[in-house]
């Protein structure tokens, strides 16, 4: 695991150079996203190793290049208590930047967090909006709730 996170740090620095000094590689036409994503995918390989302290850098990272997952990922570990104090408000704030963006996990979050009033007021109403976004998006646990509640024809 050492080698990984030197070579990720290496390598992170190594395209960070790039978008400094403009080379092509780093622009922001091709490259920023790219090294918001292996942040992300760095932060997700901490994550799964249980190293959440670090997972939590490397993902705030990737959400402050703008890689959406980031943000999932992120709020997760707030509404977890992993590697941070368990906050829902942050949570929610770091799951809707995600879900505005098209992440269906954060739009399911979303869901639940209005389900049952975890850093937002309960509402029932938002909650069902926001899982009807996941579900559009295919998310099946959105897809499972939805046709729980209003049976097998709510989503198509």
């Amino acid at each position: 695991m050492k080698g990984l996170r030197l070579f990720s740090v290496a390598l992170i620095a190594w395209c960070s150079l790039g978008a400094t000094s403009g080379l092509a590689y780093a622009s922001a036409d091709n490259g920023t996203e790219d090294v918001a994503k292996m942040q992300y995918e760095t932060g997700m390989r901490l994550a799964r190793d249980k190293e959440d302290a670090q997972a939590r850098e490397w993902f705030a990272r990737s959400a402050a290049g703008g890689y959406p997952p980031a943000y999932y990922a992120l709020g997760y570990l707030y509404f977890d208590g992993r590697g941070v104090p368990r906050d829902d408000r942050k949570a929610v704030e770091l799951f809707r930047k995600a879900a505005d963006r098209g992440v269906a996990d954060a739009q399911y979050m979303m869901g639940v967090m209005y389900a049952v009033g975890r850093g937002v007021e309960k509402d029932s109403r938002r909650s069902i909006q926001w899982m009807r976004k996941a579900a559009g998006h295919g998310h099946p646990g959105a897809r499972k709730t939805l046709q729980g509640l209003f049976g097998p024809t709510a989503v198509k």
